[in-house]
């Protein structure tokens, strides 16, 4: 039997959750099927490769609208999360003095997180996630998005 292959259509602002919760399922025990690893496998080299671009180009967002010190560099607040996390973001206050450039950030902003992804990968099942125990919140963001049961129609 041939592996159905599906247009996955994502939004490039869902690259970064996709990635964690991929790389979550690699651990758990016991595993997705041999089928199901083989796939997560795809999507999470196809998501790791996407990843580069969005961080770029938000990062770009980021320098246009931050506010800029007295070399022209922006200036930008990194929060730690203390889990190997942190988030880059432009000051509040900037925002709040200039709300003009926080409605055009945020427009800029919404355009980038809903920019098409479509991916072309091995339609991934219940079953092929086998007995794997993955996290509910994991679960629940994948269901619909990569995990679908239903047979796509023919093209053509």
């Amino acid at each position: 039997m041939s592996d159905i292959v599906i247009q996955t259509e994502l939004k490039l602002g869902m690259v970064p959750s996709l990635h964690q919760d991929l790389l979550a399922v690699f651990p758990l025990q016991p595993p997705p099927s041999a089928r199901g690893k083989w796939i997560f496998a795809k999507y999470a080299q196809a998501i790791a490769s996407e990843l580069p671009k969005y961080i770029e180009h938000k990062h770009d967002l980021l320098r246009k609208y931050a506010p800029k010190d007295e070399k022209a560099e922006p200036i930008l607040v990194v929060t730690d999360f203390g889990n190997g996390q942190s988030q880059v973001s432009i000051p509040t206050d900037h925002f709040k003095a200039h709300p003009e450039i926080q409605a055009a950030f945020v427009k800029e902003d919404l355009e980038l997180s809903n920019t098409p992804l479509v991916l072309n990968l091995p339609q991934l099942t219940h079953t092929d996630l086998g007995a794997c125990p993955i996290p509910q919140g994991v679960y629940t963001r994948l269901l619909g998005v990569l995990i679908k049961d239903e047979i796509p129609p023919e093209n053509g």
